[in-house]
């Protein structure tokens, strides 16, 4: 019953679990679109569909239980017109989520451009047991080069974002219990989303463990935790990433991908160019 579903879920899940189910079926969609245009009776919502009457008495009774549309009589003839809050409502859920899907994406077609090469991910458990992701990537610099990267704003500022996004104010005290805040900006519409925590361990260059917190759109995920691992090898550095404690395994890999993508943009950052590996002193 819906007295249920909402002390489960809350209240505007529940809301939003009864609209997408209506908008689920092609023809409660085709009625919407009708209505678009305006207000228009029940008989000629229901003409172009090749289904009854009482079919279609269902079907706008379904829109009309999760607020979709209302329902009126004039004299013999019953009208029905649009109620676009539900659907705002809708598009601002979906607003809220839209940066993971097209951050997924982006890091989808920058690891295939790559091949895969010199990445390792698996899920497991991290230093603390918890269940998370981890990582291993291997980039061509030096630990010193890597953890500089990964902790100062100027470098921040060239491979933090992902595609579409520029980097805004970064606050970084780099210290056990220093806070740190990295906001960014959509370029377009102007959204802002900031990740934001505090340092537990910091032992440059060998390890930088912090809490993570979004702020924004995603403010009512859980807090999680970072750990990084830098260890040397002959001209090269592997980092170890884990990030743990993600209360739904999609959020999980969302993050994943994420990381994926940014790991791709920290290598174009701290490996030398041919060039600058001819270059006496080259990094």
């Amino acid at each position: 019953m819906k007295a249920t579903s909402e002390s489960t879920t809350g209240g505007e899940d529940a809301g939003l679990d009864e609209l997408f189910a209506a908008l689920a079926d092609p023809i409660r969609r085709g009625i919407i679109v009708q209505l678009t245009r305006g207000p228009c009776s029940v008989t000629r919502l229901g003409a172009p569909f090749d289904v009854s009457a009482p079919a279609i008495s269902k079907h706008l009774g379904v829109l009309e239980r999760c607020g979709l549309i209302a329902r009126w009589k004039t004299g013999r003839v019953h009208y029905c017109r649009l109620i676009a809050d539900p659907l705002a409502q809708a598009g601002d859920w979906i607003d809220r989520h839209r940066e993971f899907w097209e951050h997924q994406l982006d890091a989808l077609g920058e690891y295939l451009d790559r091949g895969g090469r010199d990445m390792r991910s698996a899920p497991g458990a991290g230093p603390a047991g918890r269940i998370g992701i981890q990582l291993q990537r291997r980039f061509r610099a030096s630990p010193e080069r890597v953890f500089q990267a990964l902790t100062q704003p100027a470098a921040l500022r060239e491979w933090w974002c992902p595609p579409g996004w520029i980097a805004g104010e970064i606050d970084l005290d780099l210290r056990v219990g220093g806070a740190y805040r990295i906001a960014m900006t959509r370029m377009g519409d102007r959204k802002q989303l900031a990740v934001s925590g505090r340092f537990l361990e910091v032992q440059p260059p060998e390890r930088l463990v912090y809490t993570w917190r979004w702020e924004g759109a995603f403010a009512e995920m859980a807090e999680t935790q970072v750990t990084l691992e830098l260890q040397r090898s002959e001209n090269e550095t592997l980092l170890v990433l884990w990030h743990e404690n993600f209360a739904d395994p999609a959020i999980r890999e969302q993050h994943r991908t994420g990381w994926i993508a940014a790991c791709n943009r920290l290598d174009r950052l701290v490996t030398p160019s041919a060039a600058s590996l001819a270059q006496p002193g080259g990094i």
